[in-house]
């Protein structure tokens, strides 16, 4: 190597010391234009091979996220995500210059030391998630992945519950709407069940405190602390005489205002109360819910804490009936489930009955191998998402899966208000490929898939990346799925129906 590279440094330094020496040693003219025209063209090469790299540099921190998928999932939307065909690239560089200029002038103007650089980002990300208009799509904190995490073996923590985040009409408020956590379902042994929770309850406030659907800005406080009232009028100079109409109103409206200003100025972020609910050490709280429609409300007692609840629990309670109860799809449901139905062949189990109740989804992949152990291969539903070219795409969810040895002559599903995500759409296959009858009550109507995506720093994000849809394409988020016989106490019934063969 080094009989190689000697030589070429010769070379290099030989045609250094020639083109500087023709211009000391006063060569011919001829000589000397070539000698600079060859260094602007090596000035010109080099400033296009830094313009270029730079470009790829800014291009890959700036682009839109490619469709080429990493370990962790990140990156799996297209390339350009806007229906919008007013989108181009140019546009996107501008947002991310006018961010930048912002932060800079922010830095530069404001009169207090700014918050640090994670939490100026962790405002941000909160901001740019929330503009989507998706009370799903969110940043999740650091408490709320590790419970996600320990939720897929079983461990549930803080309530003990999955909730999610919807939209609840305001009364008297047109079509305007407030994002309430809600209690999707209730697994025995949680705390929640200890407290009397039951599925669908909208938990409002936590101690008292209400739970505000969005962090109030220092202005939003300001105008519910300062006295002037709401001011749906000409704004207040309070070093002026208040005009006599208007001084009328602000006494119309002074006891609301009072308590407005209260119940604001005490609230709790809903982030913060969602970060509070899953925290296996958040102590004990009392939950104002309203609970049913019209809606009542309702206080309980709280005690956060842990609680294993297992995934897949196999009863036989007569001699040809086997029970097969699925509180969550987690890691591991879809080999339990292959080995609970092993054993109900083994003993001679003829009817099957599936109890969805209080399961609240979880996996699609579990889900969907359940499914294959239940039916062999076969088609869960359908995930409506967005295509390369950001416009609306369907993809089939189905099993490969060879079926177990047992399949039942006959059975039955039962659910209920707590049956919710990959749940309803495995009671929409039994029933249409497998025959089996839908017991209980309508389900949750949790008809979005999320993709949950762990950041470096701990914090996670969740983004609803499709829609979940029947098996024969039916809709049914925000509507759920309803039975073939409305009951209250399924049990009884699906286990009568299956002995008399009805």
């Amino acid at each position: 190597m080094e009989s190689l590279s000697i030589p070429c440094r010769r070379r290099f330094a030989g045609v250094r010391f020639r083109l500087f020496s023709s211009y000391r040693g006063g060569r011919s003219q001829s000589t000397m234009r070539a000698g600079k025209l060859w260094l602007v063209a090596l000035g010109v090469s080099s400033v296009s091979a830094f313009t270029f790299a730079a470009g790829i540099g800014v291009r890959s921190i700036l682009r839109p996220p490619g469709v080429r998928l990493d370990r962790d999932g990140a990156g799996a939307y297209p390339r350009i995500a806007s229906a919008d065909p007013a989108f181009s690239p140019r546009d996107d560089l501008r947002s991310a210059t006018l961010y930048l200029e912002v932060l800079h002038k922010l830095r530069v103007y404001y009169v207090e030391p700014l918050p640090t650089n994670s939490e100026l980002s962790a405002g941000t990300m909160e901001a740019l998630l929330a503009a989507v208009g998706d009370p799903n799509t969110r940043l999740l904190s650091p408490v709320e992945m590790t419970a996600i995490q320990k939720a897929a073996s079983g461990e549930m923590t803080g309530l003990g519950v999955v909730t999610t985040v919807q939209p609840v009409p305001i009364r008297g408020g047109g079509n305007s709407n407030v994002k309430v956590i809600t209690v999707v379902g209730v697994l025995p042994g949680t705390p929640a069940a200890a407290a009397g929770l039951q599925a669908g309850d909208r938990i409002t406030e936590i101690d008292g405190r209400w739970i505000a659907p969005m962090r109030l800005s220092y202005r939003d406080l300001a105008q519910v602390s300062d006295g002037l009232g709401a001011q749906d009028f000409a704004p207040l100079d309070p070093s002026q005489p208040i005009p006599p109409e208007v001084a009328e109103e602000i006494r119309r409206r002074r006891p609301q205002d009072e308590a407005d200003r209260k119940r604001i100025t005490r609230s709790l972020d809903l982030k913060s109360a969602q970060e509070l609910l899953c925290n296996p050490n958040g102590g004990e709280h009392e939950l104002t819910v309203a609970r049913g429609e019209p809606a009542v409300t309702v206080k309980v007692k709280v005690k956060l804490g842990t609680a294993t609840v297992p995934l897949v629990v196999a009863e036989t309670p007569r001699p040809r009936l086997g029970v097969l109860r699925i509180r969550a799809f987690g890691k591991t449901t879809a080999d339990q489930v292959r080995t609970a139905l092993q054993g109900f062949g083994a003993s001679g189990v003829q009817h099957l009955v599936l109890d969805l109740r209080q399961c609240s989804g979880g996996s699609l992949e579990e889900a969907t191998e359940v499914a294959g152990a239940l039916l062999g291969s076969v088609r869960l539903g359908i995930l409506r998402g967005r295509g390369r070219m950001g416009k609306s795409e369907d993809r089939a969810l189905s099993s490969t899966s060879i079926a177990a040895p047992f399949k039942p002559k006959r059975s039955v599903v039962m659910m209920d208000r707590g049956t919710a995500g990959a749940a309803e759409l495995l009671a929409a296959v039994l029933k249409s490929v497998g025959g089996a009858r839908l017991i209980g009550k309508p389900t949750f109507g949790d008809g979005t898939a999320e993709e949950i995506i762990r950041l470096e720093n701990g914090n996670g994000i969740c983004i609803t990346h499709a829609r979940m849809l029947t098996p024969d394409g039916q809709l049914f988020d925000g509507k759920g799925i309803a039975p073939d016989v409305d009951a209250s106490d399924a049990e009884p019934i699906a286990i009568r129906w299956l002995e008399d063969g009805a």
